[in-house]
């Protein structure tokens, strides 16, 4: 939790905000944003993908999986191309969801749906 606390602080601080503007913005109590920040708690997903919005930086960044703050940690989308083939769709979906970004910004759910697609033609066809 440390990388956490310490990279929320570093993201609001960049963008010359205070914790109460922070905290407003992602819908929590200005002291629970501060506990964020001192890593006595760690949010919610829901209100982690608030926080990385309203930052500019990616979730996978404020966790500590990545040390840029726009993508993912390298390898990790090729990982979760590679589980997802054998998921059923819905499931296979979910997984892209939450490891794949362009750019720093989520990919839609029917490029998802191609990029599956493509993933299983490409492994099941013969060289």
């Amino acid at each position: 939790m440390k990388v956490l606390a310490s990279r929320l602080r570093s993201a609001r601080v960049r963008i010359d905000k205070t914790q109460e503007q922070v905290a407003e913005a992602v819908g929590v109590g200005q002291t629970t944003y501060s506990s964020y920040e001192v890593g006595r708690r760690k949010p919610s997903y829901k209100v982690l993908q608030k926080l990385s919005e309203y930052l500019g930086v990616s979730a996978d960044y404020l966790l500590g999986n990545t040390d840029d703050p726009q993508g993912i940690a390298p390898g990790k989308g090729a990982d979760a191309i590679l589980q997802a083939i054998d998921l059923d769709d819905e499931e296979a979906i979910d997984l892209l969801k939450t490891n794949l970004l362009y750019k720093g910004e989520e990919i839609s759910e029917s490029k998802l749906k191609d990029i599956l697609n493509v993933a299983r033609i490409m492994l099941n066809s013969k060289d």
